[in-house]
């Protein structure tokens, strides 16, 4: 019994060591495992975060105001464009692609980028601001007479983008400006041709807008004839109207009557004639035969063949 007991006893001891070496085992694997798992999360947080860059701009040349739309990313809720030092908010943010409205800022080349998180992209890509050119829109009036007076030859030229300093060039030469706004402009028609003339707005930074028509015109038109002096032999008749030229031809009944010539006061007692006082009035003066009312029909007609209207009228 007893070496019974000494055998037990010895088989107990390599059980007891089994153990422990077990027991190592399992707490070498675990702190293996935990090395592991640290050094993957330290790996893992010293990755880089995705660089921010930029990859196209477009348009890239923009007048202020215009949408520009800028590429490349990653881009996030909050990213801000660079335009120079000038701060600008993003819109319509993607992961991708993100827009932004081009600050009032004088013309020239701008270095662009985009800000998020304290990060700014990279890449060099330069938007090139350009003011817009002038725009006419409308001219009030659109036509003028060449007969009259200072007080209504004024012409208003409406538009856009008039620019401190624009000139007004009417048929390629500058005219005298009486208002300038960044949207009207009032000048005074200089004595000019007839004919259709060409209206532009030129901005100091040599931009000029489309040309817009304008028409100097020199039609006659009789608005009215009244009764004039009469002497017994002979009476005036007084025609009324616009764009009587100097040598204008009255037609009477579609035949011409003679101008009166100033260098000699003879007078034809059997002759009609016409006398010219300024563009709007013209003398007739009648020496009938008989004093017997008589349908006549008056027009008048300028040098180059522009015709008034007919004016019929009752008369001795």
């Amino acid at each position: 019994m007893k070496g019974w007991s000494g055998c037990a006893g010895q088989a107990k001891a390599p059980g007891s060591a089994t153990m422990r070496i077990v027991a190592n085992a399992l707490q070498r694997r675990t702190s293996m495992r935990l090395l592991i798992s640290t050094s993957l999360l330290l790996f893992c947080c010293a990755l880089p975060a995705a660089a921010l860059e930029l990859t196209a701009v477009s348009p890239s040349t923009a007048f202020p105001g215009t949408r520009v739309t800028l590429a490349g990313g990653p881009f996030a809720d909050g990213a801000t464009v660079m335009v120079g030092e000038l701060k600008v908010g993003a819109n319509d943010v993607t992961g991708s692609r993100l827009t932004f409205i081009v600050p009032t800022v004088a013309s020239g080349e701008y270095l662009l980028a985009v800000e998020q998180n304290g990060v700014r992209s990279r890449g060099p890509f330069i938007l090139r601001v350009v003011q817009p050119p002038p725009r006419i829109l409308n001219l009030a009036p659109t036509t003028l007479d060449t007969c009259g007076s200072a007080d209504n030859r004024a012409v208003t030229v409406s538009g856009s983008n008039f620019s401190p300093g624009a000139t007004l060039l009417f048929d390629n030469a500058a005219v005298v400006i009486d208002n300038l706004g960044p949207s009207e402009i009032v000048f005074t028609l200089p004595q000019v041709t007839p004919g259709l003339h060409q209206v532009q707005v030129a901005n100091p930074d040599h931009q000029k807008s489309l040309p817009h028509g304008f028409i100097v015109s020199n039609t006659p038109e009789i608005s009215d004839i009244a009764l004039g002096a009469d002497r017994v032999v002979e009476y005036e008749l007084l025609i009324y109207g616009k764009n009587f030229a100097y040598n204008a031809q009255v037609l009477r009944n579609g035949g011409a009557v003679g101008r009166e010539d100033p260098m000699n006061m003879v007078r034809d007692p059997n002759r009609d004639t016409v006398r010219y006082l300024d563009c709007t009035t013209l003398v007739y003066i009648r020496r009938p035969v008989a004093r017997e009312a008589r349908e006549l029909e008056l027009q008048v007609v300028n040098p180059g063949g522009a015709q008034s209207n007919v004016y019929r009228l009752t008369t001795p």
